[in-house]
């Protein structure tokens, strides 16, 4: 994985942030299912999956001293390459997040911490016919998530 962030102070209120990310999915050739009581392997997954990038812009807005706005948006792109690699147990495809968040600080040794996250995920067709003996898998799935998130920091 690689990794690039950047955050630039705009004034005493604004905050952008920015974030380029890299997966090397593609070294993941093969998944193991074991079968933990007798230690056999009872499937194995080839993925195929293709190296993978990720974008964020965001913001963070100091409305005064207590509480900060964030909001953000990011394109996550899917390592599954095709309909014919989807596997089902991971229906994965392109994704948009926009996000909104706050930070309250009631004082200078606890912060709280809340977020929702919307993820876009466009219709995920599948056309997998991994293994003669399972059959071929052929439709569409709608995909899509809601995210929240609470955190309560004491620094002492």
């Amino acid at each position: 994985m690689f990794f690039l962030s950047v955050a630039q102070t705009l004034s005493d209120r604004w905050e952008m942030l920015g974030d380029i990310s890299w997966t090397g999915w593609s070294s993941i050739k093969q998944i193991d299912i074991v079968r933990s009581d007798l230690g056999a392997t009872v499937q194995s997954l080839h993925p195929a999956f293709k190296n993978s990038w990720r974008v964020a812009f965001g913001a963070n807005y100091r409305y005064n001293e207590a509480m900060t706005l964030k909001f953000g948006v990011a394109r996550d792109q899917t390592p599954v390459p095709d309909a014919e690699h989807r596997l089902t147990s991971l229906p994965d495809n392109d994704r948009t997040w926009l996000s909104f968040g706050m930070q309250y600080k009631p004082n200078k040794t606890s912060a709280l911490d809340v977020g929702i996250a919307r993820l876009f995920v466009g219709d995920t067709s599948i056309n997998n016919a991994d293994g003669a003996t399972r059959g071929l898998v052929n439709g569409t799935y709608d995909s899509s998530a809601w995210l929240l998130g609470a955190q309560y920091s004491l620094s002492f």
